[in-house]
């Protein structure tokens, strides 16, 4: 049998190049590869991301609500300790604000008792600002602190009523990956 010499490879009598065959296909087929390995991050990290926004909605939709549609558990909360709170509720009825209860939610928000109350309001791993602003967008009240260099903020705003007046509970929760 006849070789013949191409260019570095060699052919044999019946023409066929096997290796740089199998040097394009392998090729290939480590693009293909690395193209799945890239895409399959980039995805991964995406669901990753909005699981984490779907549980922050959750427990700032919950902890809204809770403040929001009752009293708070025990009902005279403001006057007892922090210990001593199952839920907080900021509401003498339905979307009408008890000053005296906003008062003292934001004195746990400002103080010693931050970790405390986050934690009674389903909020334990998130940083949390609370705010009653006039539909002017003049802030009555604010409790908390959200860092300012967080990586994410979100804000969650419901309609109520506070001393016979339309205003708007805000809601800002920040974390950091």
């Amino acid at each position: 049998m006849k070789k013949f010499v191409l260019k570095g490879f060699q052919l044999n009598s019946k023409g066929q190049f096997f290796f740089p065959d199998l040097m394009l296909a392998t090729s290939v087929f480590i693009m293909g590869l690395v193209f799945f390995f890239v895409a399959s991050q980039h995805i991964f990290f995406q669901t990753q991301e909005l699981d984490s926004r779907k549980e922050i909605d959750e427990a700032a939709h919950a902890s809204l609500d809770a403040l929001l549609s009752m009293p708070g558990s025990p009902v005279n909360w403001e006057h007892k300790s922090i210990d001593d709170v199952n839920v907080f509720g900021i509401v003498s009825s339905r979307g009408i604000i008890d000053s005296v209860k906003l008062e003292k939610l934001r004195e746990h928000l400002n103080g010693a008792n931050y970790s405390s109350a986050k934690v009674k309001l389903g909020l334990p791993k998130y940083d949390l600002q609370i705010s009653l602003v006039d539909t002017n967008g003049d802030y009555f009240e604010e409790a908390g602190a959200i860092d300012a260099n967080a990586d994410y903020k979100f804000v969650y705003e419901r309609i109520v009523y506070y001393n016979g007046a339309q205003s708007v509970l805000r809601e800002v929760v920040s974390y950091e990956k």
